[in-house]
């Protein structure tokens, strides 16, 4: 089994109800593109986390071709949440409308190997970035709270190799860690993975390793719409 990581996918059907190539000319046709990198790299025994903006919908019901065309793809999939995904539900929900055939990153973790496993949250805008407001300090909390539970609960059931996901970066605008990147270093990740960055400006000079953890950038723009393959700690 090999381990792969796609973010942002920002899917609107087919034809696409919001074109993404009003952000630039990479994005034109990137869902053939998704699918075509999708089928040539990943095995069915694969996994494959897609880590949050995977539709533009705004409830479950309306995602359900987006989620539809994920499911028709090879490998084992993931999901976490991004701050675009205003039809994220709850669990049980989420899990019933794709007949159990996706996994949601959500309040849990969820195992790689026998011994590896994955924890994660969304994330969120980081103390004293230019967008960050007083009413942003709840929902950070809350994140930071999700992501310790995650890793709690994936070094309750026994796992001795984490990695770390969330869809935003484990940094600030000044490339600082953020408490994100402190929690998963006190857990003794053994790397991390988040998106929401887009646009080649934003792509210069971002950190490879934070607190000694190496870090996946995995926005589906910085890829070239190809998965990224994650190494599975040994």
């Amino acid at each position: 089994m090999r381990f792969w990581a796609l973010s942002d996918l920002h899917l609107s059907g087919d034809p696409p109800q919001k074109p993404m190539d009003v952000f630039g000319d990479r994005w034109r046709n990137h869902r053939q593109k998704v699918e075509t990198n999708w089928r040539a790299q990943v095995a069915p025994e694969d996994t494959v986390l897609i880590g949050g903006d995977v539709s533009w919908a705004m409830k479950l019901e309306e995602a359900a071709p987006d989620l539809d065309f994920i499911r028709a793809l090879p490998g084992r999939k993931i999901i976490l949440r991004g701050n675009h995904d205003y039809w994220w539900a709850g669990l049980a929900k989420m899990q019933r409308a794709t007949d159990h055939e996706l996994l949601f990153l959500h309040n849990n973790f969820i195992p790689l190997t026998d011994a590896v496993a994955i924890a994660g949250t969304r994330g969120w805008i980081a103390p004293g970035d230019t967008q960050w407001q007083a009413e942003d300090e709840v929902v950070w909390a809350r994140e930071l709270q999700r992501l310790e539970r995650s890793l709690t609960l994936a070094r309750e059931a026994g796992f001795t190799k984490l990695l770390v996901a969330t869809h935003y970066p484990p940094f600030n605008e000044a490339r600082e860690p953020t408490e994100m990147a402190d929690i998963a270093k006190r857990y003794g990740a053994l790397g991390y993975i988040y998106g929401h960055i887009h646009d080649e400006q934003n792509f210069r000079y971002l950190p490879r390793e934070i607190h000694g953890m190496p870090l996946y950038l995995t926005s589906a723009d910085y890829l070239q719409f190809h998965p990224l393959e994650i190494p599975l700690p040994m």
